[in-house]
């Protein structure tokens, strides 16, 4: 064959499979699934590039893996809301104001956001974190490159069809388990969500005292108060939600501070750097104050809510709270309860300082 001849063979193949993954498109960047049932990876920065594109929403749901495990119909159900959720586990603020970035450029009426202080640690810029498909969401040429002529969008494409034949669902889970194909979840609405059955052992007091005596080690205390400066959350949280709220002032924001277990302001307080729980203390209360003056944003706390934060068996860790709790504190949201008056924004604050002074860790 000469080079002329291999040269058109390779660009018939490249472009055969470019064509093939347009039509399609599993990610659905380009247009949502027309002849199959679609199937979505676990990975939230890869599905929340095609959520974006393919999905019907008024409320977009942003957060970290805090609220991972909430449902978006929860959040439909509690809130009256049509939503998609872009939830990532470990998100810095800075992926979080990308990803909404791109999300509200499909006009949602309301953006439901999780908050909590170590959103705004200093992280890399967007396109120096390897994991994070940033051009995908920018649907510009690199991006777009990258997905179409690449072999393992292919093998997803095709197996996207294929699972849908009886005959092969049974060698679809079996490539599943072995790695060999990543997208295997067909409805959005459970997307990193947790069977019931295994929530029962994967929250209780045992766990969350394990983290507090984790930090305890002298390594993990230093890792765990590790680049906590109030310039550096004060500047993060500026940039990537103060003034992007301010910015899209059209949009309704409901912000809220989840929860954590009171074994973590315990293990701040006893094993982090010694202005750990002041910075704390300070940065929130000026994050508190600057997001109630902003119009078009309501702002609820609950890490004051001691019936939560002191029973240690609603959490996974020193953090992580149950989906259950996930629910309460939307049913509480829908009801007003524990809103920031914008007259007294630090008070949750206050009363958190008064219940972390007087507690003491069990033995």
């Amino acid at each position: 064959m000469t080079a002329a001849k291999f040269l058109v063979v390779a660009l018939c193949v490249i472009g055969a499979v470019a064509g093939f993954n347009f039509v399609v498109d599993p990610l659905q960047i380009f247009h949502p699934a027309r002849f199959y049932r679609p199937v979505y990876p676990s990975e939230e920065r890869m599905h929340n590039a095609g959520l974006i594109r393919s999905q019907t929403f008024d409320t977009v749901f942003m957060g970290d893996s805090i609220a991972l495990h909430v449902r978006s119909s929860e959040v439909d159900e509690h809130l009256g809301t049509h939503t998609v959720k872009l939830v990532m586990s470990g998100a810095a603020s800075r992926e979080q104001n990308f990803v909404l970035g791109i999300a509200v450029t499909r006009h949602p009426r309301r953006v439901l956001w999780e908050m909590n202080d170590s959103t705004f640690v200093d992280s890399p810029e967007i396109d120096a974190l390897p994991y994070f498909p940033a051009d995908l969401y920018r649907k510009n040429l690199k991006g777009m490159a990258g997905y179409l002529f690449n072999l393992e969008t292919g093998r997803e494409a095709a197996w996207s069809i294929l699972r849908s034949w009886k005959p092969r669902r049974r060698l679809s889970y079996a490539l599943l388990r072995a790695g060999y194909i990543k997208y295997d979840n067909d409805d959005p609405n459970e997307l990193n969500t947790f069977d019931p059955a295994l929530v029962a052992s994967s929250y209780d007091a045992k766990r969350s005292l394990a983290a507090y005596k984790y930090y305890s080690v002298p390594e993990n205390g230093q890792r765990f108060s590790a680049g906590y400066s109030y310039d550096a959350l004060v500047r993060n949280f500026e940039r990537d939600a103060f003034q992007f709220i301010q910015s899209h002032p059209d949009t309704s924001f409901t912000i809220y501070f989840p929860p954590f277990s009171i074994v973590q302001y315990a293990a701040m307080q006893d094993f982090g750097a010694p202005d750990m729980l002041p910075t704390f203390y300070r940065f929130n209360a000026y994050a508190l104050q600057r997001l109630t003056q902003l119009p078009n944003v309501t702002v609820f706390d609950f890490r004051d809510d001691s019936d939560i934060s002191h029973n240690l068996d609603n959490f996974a860790d020193a953090i992580h709270h149950s989906p259950a709790i996930g629910v309460l504190l939307l049913s509480r949201i829908a009801k007003g309860e524990n809103r920031v008056e914008r007259a007294d924004p630090a008070r949750s604050i206050e009363r958190l300082k008064r219940q972390i002074d007087a507690y003491t860790v069990p033995q």
